[in-house]
């Protein structure tokens, strides 16, 4: 939403591509052995969540006092290569990809199944982080104005924090 706010769709859409194959990515390598860690270790698994809950306490809280966060910018986009890597400096991202593979992904067979969660990752994810951009490029005009601006970031940050309780459950 914050790149479709600050430079609209057109420039959204490689750092789209990036967020969808870095957890794309991230999630292959969790099925293939960074799953069986969490397995192993089921309390690293509760760590990293709480951890990355802990974290988006942390990003909302800046969200909710900082006005120029959803403000337009002059940076240029993140891009493709960086949205990837963002994903793997995403705790969130992290949880979820552990959370899939141990829970959405069946054993038997387990490659194919593999397969299908990241194909569905890929056919939701796209379309949804598009929709994301294009809400942002919706608000460039309505958000001109540190009032507005200032409200949005709070409601922002009331749902991140919002989308936190599906991780802790």
């Amino acid at each position: 939403m914050s790149i479709g706010l600050s430079h609209g769709l057109r420039e959204a859409v490689p750092a789209i591509g990036g967020f969808v194959a870095g957890f794309t990515l991230l999630l292959l390598l969790m099925g293939l052995g960074l799953g069986a860690i969490h397995t192993a270790y089921p309390h690293l698994h509760s760590a990293v969540k709480f951890g990355g809950a802990a974290y988006m306490i942390w990003l909302a809280a800046g969200l909710a006092r900082d006005t120029s966060r959803i403000a337009p910018t002059e940076r240029p986009p993140i891009g493709l290569i960086g949205a990837a890597l963002l994903q793997w400096a995403n705790p969130k991202a992290w949880v979820t990809a552990a959370g899939a593979v141990t829970i959405y992904v069946p054993p038997v067979p387990y490659a194919q199944n593999l397969m299908i969660a990241i194909a569905t990752v890929v056919a939701v994810g796209l379309p949804c982080n598009a929709v994301w951009a294009v809400g942002g490029e919706a608000m460039q005009r309505a958000l001109t104005n540190p009032w507005r601006r200032r409200c949005a970031n709070r409601i922002m940050a009331v749902l991140l924090v919002l989308s936190i309780i599906p991780i802790l459950r």
